[in-house]
């Protein structure tokens, strides 16, 4: 239970890092995502401790990301606004835009290096898998090993998961933009993105209400509106931002229902 877990311990040196994985823990266990936000954030003392586990794992990831030698610089900054704002973190709305500012310069760099990746080893990964006769399935996937091996990814997923509690907890939007850009096509609705196998006729937009994030997008795709919030740097949203694909989530069924 997360009442086991002290505020009052230090979560720096050996003692801290300890009780940072004990409370993680905590969280995890038993719970879904979307349980742990509503769960711990009823209680104040529970949502205090919460955060401060939160916010201290993204702080000592993006850290891992910097000693990595990857935009060095920019880990700097983002590490010194966490460190900044945890300190004295209360969940109310001029605070949570605050974070969420450094949220997304955390999601930027994400993106960035995902971006990257794809320039540096795209074409010369097609162009050579070919020629060695590498199955095409293999190809597509050997840029998307390397991101999601790395702890960037981890962070990607780390930070998506507090960007739908502060956005909960602020009253923002439901939306949330994984590749923008614009698509135009037939609005097709169906319950799950993997009902849909075979390349389309016509330029279509997908209006899905479930998907598993590791799903291969048809051709003939050329938008995808998903009922629930996904990590940028999933299976599916690497694909979507190498083919191209506007991709964008909504966990409000309400504003779902307006576009079908």
């Amino acid at each position: 239970k997360l009442s086991e877990y002290s505020p009052r311990r230090p979560l720096s040196g050996d003692d801290g890092n300890q009780d940072l994985v004990s409370g993680l823990s905590a969280v995890r266990t038993g719970k879904t995502e979307n349980q742990i936000g509503f769960s711990i954030l009823e209680n104040k003392e529970d949502a205090k401790i919460f955060w401060v586990l939160m916010l201290e794992t993204l702080t000592l990831s993006v850290i891992n990301v910097g000693l990595s030698m990857i935009e060095t610089k920019e880990c700097k900054v983002i590490e010194s606004e966490l460190t900044a704002w945890k300190r004295s973190f209360e969940p109310n709305l001029t605070q949570l835009l605050r974070l969420r500012s450094t949220l997304e310069r955390c999601r930027r760099l994400c993106e960035n290096y995902a971006d990257n990746v794809l320039k540096l080893y795209q074409l010369r990964v097609e162009k050579l898998g070919r020629r060695l006769g590498v199955k095409e399935e293999a190809i597509k996937l050997f840029c998307e090993g390397d991101i999601r091996g790395n702890i960037v990814f981890q962070i990607s997923k780390l930070v998506s998961f507090l960007l739908k509690h502060t956005r909960e907890c602020a009253g923002l939007s439901p939306w949330d933009a994984i590749v923008t850009g614009n698509a135009t096509g037939r609005l097709v609705s169906v319950d799950c993105l993997d009902d849909v196998t075979n390349a389309q006729d016509e330029e279509v937009i997908l209006l899905a209400k479930k998907a598993w994030g590791d799903e291969v997008i048809p051709k003939g795709v050329t938008g995808i509106i998903l009922g629930h919030q996904l990590p940028h740097l999933s299976h599916l949203g690497v694909r979507a931002r190498q083919d191209g694909v506007v991709f964008a989530a909504c966990d409000d069924e309400e504003n779902l229902r307006k576009l079908e």
